[in-house]
């Protein structure tokens, strides 16, 4: 599950319309998986991409704030672990699929790499809009 939290969801600092659309179908989908994993933003007040640091985005999803908490509707019993990204003021924190599964610097450098790995599969599930 990626970023499926408070400010990218209606009422949030980033609001995707309708995006809670998604928290009953991720709940189904999660059931038929033995381990799920969920991503948030994570940033620090100061992070470099809020426009108050001369990036492009407001501020949005600060540690230990309620926008940077999951959804309230994903079913927590579901999700094995939670993934921070972009937690340090510098780190960008994007394309989590890529910073999760794809890029093997950043994936090894999680205490789910040698997890995943010692159980010689991973698969992810993915679902694109147009």
């Amino acid at each position: 599950m990626v970023d499926v939290q408070n400010d990218f969801t209606p009422g949030g600092a980033l609001e995707v319309p309708d995006g809670d659309a998604v928290v009953e179908p991720l709940n189904r989908l999660a059931g038929r998986y033995k381990t799920v994993f969920a991503t948030r933003d994570w940033h620090p007040q100061d992070h470099h991409s809020f426009e108050t640091e001369g990036g492009p985005w407001p501020i949005h999803c600060v540690q230990g704030t309620e926008g940077a908490e999951l959804h309230p509707g994903l079913d927590r019993s579901r999700i094995d672990d939670v993934v921070d990204k972009g937690n340090h003021r510098a780190c960008a924190g994007t394309r989590s699929r890529r910073v999760i599964w794809a890029s093997a610097w950043s994936w090894s450098r999680t205490p789910h790499a040698g997890w995943m790995s010692s159980r010689e599969t991973l698969s992810s599930y993915s679902r694109s809009q147009p």
